[in-house]
């Protein structure tokens, strides 16, 4: 069965709103049009309850694919920065109680101009 769960329950860092992205995957539909984002966000394991210390969120690609957020993110990763902060609009969580495992959804994401009120928890 698929519940849903707060995030700030098993979110790495302590907040009900900024996502801590290592990685991310931008997928194509069968015309190699973009579909889909994949953020590898991070929790935290122990409150989770399980070995992984990542769980995939899936973001449509429009409207974030080529907006100033998806090349904020990227910037990041390409300097060499090992996470990049993201806030989600609809995020939601999902654990499926059968595997154990978890997911997320959201409509879009930003990379937050007031990132310095987050960078004594990340």
């Amino acid at each position: 069965m698929i519940i849903s769960i707060p995030f700030e329950s098993i979110n790495a860092v302590p907040s009900s709103t900024l996502l801590v992205v290592s990685s991310f995957t931008v997928t194509a539909d069968t015309n190699g049009s973009p579909s889909k984002f994949i953020l590898s966000v991070c929790i935290d394991s122990e409150k989770a309850g399980i070995k992984a210390v990542e769980i995939p969120v899936y973001v449509p690609s429009h409207p974030s694919f080529e907006s100033v957020a998806h090349f904020r993110m990227q910037t990041n990763f390409q300097k060499g920065d090992p996470f990049c902060a993201l806030e989600c609009e609809n995020l939601k969580i999902f654990k499926n109680t059968d595997t154990n495992e978890f997911f997320g959804t959201a409509d879009s994401f930003t990379v937050p101009d007031n990132f310095e009120k987050w960078e004594d928890i990340i």
